[in-house]
């Protein structure tokens, strides 16, 4: 998909033990020609169509291997939202393009520079040249899909088989059926197959313990409708002890970075958001602490540094609140345990240490 992921491979004898490669590109696609080199076998001459995977079985080895072939996406996402985007993307060397489905927007980043500094920055008009070849192999790479699925790829049932559930004729019904098992099971406590007074009464205390319950127990049916979901019980409840809400905090902004329209309505939102738990926890002056998007370090433009004003302006904005610069937490990639994810601070300790350190200094003084 469109983030990095870490695949973990273990073969004695072949693959060197403890070997940490932070330079090959690899892909879903490349898994067949690779293991099928490693097996000895040639794969089928239809399995890739024209060739999307490499044998990547030198890097398994600990061997350094150039990709040569492009890599492409093509997100589905939610349609219905028209700030909705991409619709494709393609990388080639370090360079990845995202594009609809027309090619008429477009952003371009480089993998190979600092990620959470270059996704806050797109690069598509200082590189005219780049993003015409790469949409050029987007849109053609596109056009080689299949608009349907090819009915010799389908499963067909044996005669011997039984018929499914599903093709048998069954009631028309505008809602799914509930499967009411799920609900009797979990509160039949002791297991003995009947339901008593006493286990019902628990089981609905825990469904209903808090006013959020409704709406937390709100679910997405496989049509894509949003449905209460009797099946899930949701509580608050906490080793039986009273509890207090002593305040909140909040850090994110990752995505809203990444979404343009999402960026002017970001500190109107948080502003809101903050209205909203206080009057749902019935904690009128709930003490707020909000963390600084900071991943990083400093910036000076770009949709990292819009985001990071949205943040402070909104924070102004509400009463009994507090932002928290967190540039300076900030640590190199090539210092850090996961140099590919900036969103995630590269996973390093001592910013997150530091971080937290700030936010507890923060809620401290809104406390006193």
């Amino acid at each position: 998909a469109g983030m990095p992921r870490l695949p973990v491979s273990s073969w004695p004898a072949q693959a060197p033990a403890g070997l940490k490669d932070d330079t090959t590109v690899l892909t879903a696609v490349d898994l067949l020609p690779t293991f099928c080199t490693a097996a000895g076998v040639s794969p089928p001459t239809d399995a890739n169509g024209d060739g999307d995977g490499e044998n990547m079985l030198p890097a398994l080895k600990g061997e350094s291997v150039q990709r040569t072939r492009p890599i492409f996406w093509r997100i589905n996402g939610d349609k219905k939202n028209p700030n909705f985007w991409p619709d494709l993307a393609v990388r080639d060397g370090d360079w990845k393009l995202l594009t609809t489905f027309d090619g008429q927007r477009v952003e371009l980043h480089n993998l190979k520079s600092n990620r959470a500094v270059d996704v806050a920055k797109d690069q598509s008009k200082d590189h005219p040249e780049i993003v015409a070849r790469l949409t050029k192999l987007a849109l053609d790479w596109k056009a080689t899909l299949p608009t349907k699925a090819d009915p010799s790829c389908l499963a067909k049932p044996q005669a011997s088989e039984p018929k499914k559930l599903s093709e048998k004729a069954a009631p028309k019904s505008e809602a799914p059926a509930k499967d009411r098992s799920i609900p009797f099971n979990r509160w039949d406590t002791n297991k003995d197959e009947f339901l008593t007074l006493e286990e019902y009464k628990t089981g609905q205390h825990a469904m209903k313990h808090s006013k959020s319950a409704d709406k937390m127990k709100m679910l997405k049916n496989e049509k894509g409708e949003w449905v209460v979901r009797d099946d899930v019980q949701i509580s608050f409840k906490v080793g039986g002890e009273k509890y207090e809400i002593a305040g909140f905090y909040w850090q994110q902004g990752w995505n809203d970075m990444c979404t343009a329209p999402a960026i002017p309505e970001y500190a109107q939102n948080l502003v809101n958001l903050v209205k909203d738990l206080r009057k749902e926890f019935n904690v009128p002056n709930m003490p707020v602490v909000v963390g600084q998007l900071g991943n990083g370090g400093p910036v000076t433009e770009g949709a990292m540094f819009e985001l990071r004003m949205a943040q402070e302006e909104g924070t102004k904005q509400i009463k009994n609140a507090l932002f928290i610069k967190t540039t300076n937490f900030a640590r190199p990639a090539e210092l850090s345990p996961c140099p590919t994810h900036g969103h995630h601070w590269f996973a390093n300790a001592e910013s997150y240490f530091l971080i937290g350190d700030a936010a507890g200094e923060g809620m401290k003084s809104l406390l006193k």
